[in-house]
């Protein structure tokens, strides 16, 4: 606990981990160490441990304030792929000065098969 009010993340999943190994279900340190990787970045870590402590402990409201963060964090990490690398491949013309002819237009060409 000590660990979390002063936000060294590290040592709280390091210390989470220890009682985990005793105790795979310990929903404290499943909940303490989903919110150390959240917010040190590790969203898919941070899903799995928060998702397990809410399956043991449904009524948390701790655990579903952080699955609310998590679905935030989630959501802002795909606007940001998506700013990334959205429209990238429709920018890129691969073939310089010509055009590339639509789908449907390339059905319409007829094609010799001995070629």
């Amino acid at each position: 606990m000590c660990y979390v009010r002063q936000k060294v993340w590290a040592d709280v999943i390091d210390s989470a981990k220890k009682v985990l190994r005793c105790d795979p279900n310990n929903v404290k340190a499943l909940y303490r160490r989903g919110m150390a990787q959240l917010r040190i970045g590790a969203v898919s870590e941070a899903k799995s441990d928060l998702m397990a402590a809410y399956k043991i402990d449904p009524k948390s409201k701790e655990i579903r304030k952080e699955i609310g963060l998590l679905k935030e964090k989630i959501a802002e990490n795909k606007k940001k792929e998506k700013n990334a690398y959205g429209g990238f491949f429709g920018k890129v013309n691969m073939y310089g000065d010509k055009d590339v002819k639509d789908v449907k237009d390339v059905k319409d060409v007829p094609h010799d098969k001995r070629q």
